[in-house]
């Protein structure tokens, strides 16, 4: 994470502020940059406080990074998080232990309200995805968390197949999984991706990548 991931996190966020319906529908204080790297961004924090931006760590593995006329930023840590206090935000990292990875499920498991379960199915997707060997090592460790593992799989695929009936909108290439595209943006907002790996991962092009982008 550096200087460049920012301004190209900045680039999507500028984006999504000109994309309203009317001039000004969305207002720029009411978007937020969120950045989640597992090992604290040294130098680009020093970039931000040499350049008269404010920042602050009211919680430990959270950095808010405040400036007149910019969007307001929060990095978050992951290593440096409480797991017991920020258990979603602690899981969005390529290594996460497996002991993590039950407490997560189990937790999901609590989410009643559809909203909460958006969410949290964007942060699971995210974690099966850079945790390839996840679901080995959770059916060693926990039966229960293995079941809850399977639910979420079947709910998952459950989905993508709504994806592939129902299709992008305005007829983008049929059979697409959105879902997965889903998973392949936020991968690539949290700078997981390149925009070249996200289109191949996506199976679709770069300049249709952007196109959507535009469109969320």
């Amino acid at each position: 994470m550096n200087i460049d991931t920012y301004f190209k996190t900045l680039a999507y966020a500028c984006l999504y502020k000109a994309g309203g319906i009317t001039v000004d529908a969305i207002r720029y204080e009411e978007i937020t940059i969120s950045l989640v790297r597992a090992a604290k961004p040294v130098k680009l924090l020093k970039w931000f406080e040499i350049n008269g931006y404010n920042i602050t760590n009211p919680y430990s593995g959270i950095y808010y990074i405040k400036k007149e006329g910019f969007f307001d930023t929060q990095i978050i840590v992951s290593r440096e998080l409480q797991p017991e206090s920020h258990i979603w935000l602690s899981s969005l990292q390529s290594n996460i232990e497996p002991r993590e990875t039950i407490e997560l499920l189990e937790s999901y498991e609590d989410i009643i309200t559809k909203a909460e379960r958006e969410y949290a199915d964007a942060v699971v997707e995210v974690v099966l995805e850079a945790n390839p060997e996840a679901e080995r090592k959770v059916k060693e460790e926990s039966a229960m968390a293995s079941e809850l593992w399977e639910t979420f799989k079947a709910e998952r695929e459950k989905a993508e197949r709504l994806g592939r009936e129902v299709g992008l909108r305005e007829g983008r290439e049929k059979g697409l999984q959105e879902g997965r595209l889903e998973v392949v943006i936020s991968m690539l907002q949290h700078g997981r991706l390149t925009l070249e790996e996200a289109a191949e991962e996506a199976q679709i092009s770069e300049e249709k990548l952007k196109e959507y982008l535009w469109d969320k």
